[in-house]
């Protein structure tokens, strides 16, 4: 059986999942319309928009017992971003940690 997030929430784990993503700040041109541009004050704030590429995705995990871990995955800046393939990956690196020594490669 594959270790999910549902599955592992089911046996009792604590499991909580952080997505970061990267934005791009728009130039002034795209806040202003020609229709209104005198009637808009220039220090209107600057308008974000979210970037396709990169991010990051943190899981924290506390195992029924109590002990706690957690892992991390960066996407590089070339990629686009994957919410489900970021959880997997860091839930993965979360659940190695919990592994004894002599366990892991």
């Amino acid at each position: 059986m594959k270790n999910t997030i549902y599955e592992l929430r089911k046996k009792g784990y604590k499991i909580k999942v952080r997505h970061f993503r990267r934005y791009n700040i728009l130039p002034k041109e795209f806040l202003f319309s020609r229709k209104n541009f005198k009637d808009q004050s220039p220090t209107i704030a600057a308008h974000w928009e979210i970037n396709s590429q990169g991010g990051m995705t943190r899981v924290d995990l506390i195992t029924p017992e109590g002990v706690e871990s957690h892992g991390e995955t960066i996407c590089s800046k070339k990629d686009n971003y994957n919410y489900k393939r970021g959880a997997y990956i860091a839930l993965a690196r979360a659940l190695k940690k919990l592994l004894p020594e002599e366990t892991k490669c």
